[in-house]
């Protein structure tokens, strides 16, 4: 790790950037977690990510693959060491602990949980996202600490800030613009399905092709009889 930030701040020279490049670590495997005390403290340090799916896969079937999602995530003792250690190890060096993903990508109930419990039970100040609709509830949990399965009355919004706020303004002029449109999984599955029967279309055409060349219709094939 070491050597990659000397990497990164010859790059940074050598382009002519006056400011030191901020780095974002992943922990991931039992080596980076056993150092990353160590890691911690070196210079120019961002943040330091928890990357949960990796670290499950790298114990070969020791931790069970549905501690990959809620609940497991939080209970399993592997895994609570793991993020305990790396927010220990981030807080005490002045950088930000950085929660892994949710793998539900539209249930916000779900998602808000998932990052109140990080944030509550464990300390983490971030938490990445991988689908828009993750967001807002990681934004909120992640700001008020409030967890969703708690909520007995539907409650206002609170108040967003300026960004969040441009954020909601865009995807709703977005969806009212392309008010037909399917839902982006959607798209990406009748994208998929062209192109599955646009490359079909073209093998089936290639293969017709070879046949009539190699195999023309007056070839007198042999004919094996028992």
């Amino acid at each position: 790790m070491k050597q990659v930030i000397e990497y990164v701040d010859q790059a940074a020279h050598r382009a002519g950037l006056k400011k030191r490049v901020p780095v974002h670590v992943l922990i991931e495997t039992h080596g980076a977690l056993r150092d990353v005390f160590r890691i911690a403290e070196l210079p120019h340090i961002e943040v330091l990510d928890f990357g949960l799916m990796d670290f499950v896969s790298g114990h070969h079937g020791a931790i069970p693959a549905a501690a990959m999602r809620s609940p497991g995530q939080f209970e399993h003792a592997l895994l609570r060491r793991a993020k305990a250690d790396v927010v220990a190890a981030a807080l005490a060096n002045g950088i930000v602990p950085s929660h892994n993903v949710c793998l539900n990508l539209k249930d916000a109930v779900v998602i808000g949980t998932d990052a109140a419990r990080a944030h509550n039970e464990y300390g983490f100040l971030r938490m990445w996202n991988i689908y828009p609709a993750q967001i807002l509830p990681i934004v909120e949990a992640m700001r008020l600490g409030r967890d969703p399965r708690k909520r007995t009355i539907a409650p206002t919004r609170p108040p967003l800030s300026p960004c969040l706020s441009i954020l909601d303004t865009v995807t709703s002029c977005v969806v009212r613009a392309k008010p037909n449109r399917p839902p982006p999984q959607q798209q990406a599955h009748q994208h998929a399905m062209r192109n599955w029967r646009a490359c079909s279309s073209r093998k089936s055409r290639a293969a017709d092709a070879w046949w009539a060349a190699c195999c023309p219709p007056s070839t007198n094939w042999p004919v094996c009889t028992a």
